[in-house]
């Protein structure tokens, strides 16, 4: 199943379409809060609730008010991703800061992913700042996978928007060091 987020912020409500671009679920977020997000079946009911940890500062995804996952970033410069869940933590791979990233249970390297996921910029749309490409494999559960791609997005979004002038001090840093690819 392929579906796509089309975002301007994580603080303003927005659709998520399936592959043959109908609306599948609305994501909505308190006005001017931005800590807990609403995801909802297009149409019908709420389906799971992502809500900013105040002691990680990471993002709990909760489905039926059970945590689902416990979404953080670790790391300064080489910025890993935690996803934690009750039968044990998902393993991510590949650039979660770039947008180019997969999710899976299995320990296995090589094992196919449950979800991979691609953002980028939006083509120009009014409204719309970037797309998330989410694949999910067949038989897995949508509502909790885009939810913990959501966490993911949302705390990537807070990198970002805190963080580039610190991104900009380490190039700076980086040049004088004579270190490239920065």
């Amino acid at each position: 199943m392929q579906f796509t987020c089309s975002i301007l912020t994580m603080a303003s409500s927005f659709t998520i379409t399936g592959s043959h671009g109908q609306d599948c679920y609305q994501v909505s977020t308190v006005p001017d809060v931005a800590e807990r997000l609403a995801l909802r079946e297009a149409g019908g009911g709420q389906v799971a609730v992502i809500v900013r940890d105040a002691a990680s500062g990471g993002f709990e995804v909760l489905i039926a008010g059970e945590r689902a996952a416990l979404v953080r970033l670790r790391g300064l410069i080489n910025v890993q991703c935690r996803v934690d869940t009750p039968g044990g933590s998902l393993g991510v791979r590949g650039d979660v800061l770039r947008g180019r990233y997969a999710l899976g249970t299995s320990a296995d390297i090589g094992a196919d992913p449950q979800v991979q996921v691609q953002r980028q910029p939006a083509t120009p749309q009014y409204g719309v700042k970037y797309q998330v490409g989410v694949n999910l494999a067949d038989g897995e559960d949508p509502a909790r996978f885009i939810a913990t791609v959501l966490a993911i997005e949302h705390l990537c979004e807070d990198r970002r928007l805190n963080t580039g002038e610190l991104q900009t001090g380490l190039r700076v840093v980086w040049r004088l060091l004579g270190i490239s690819g920065r």
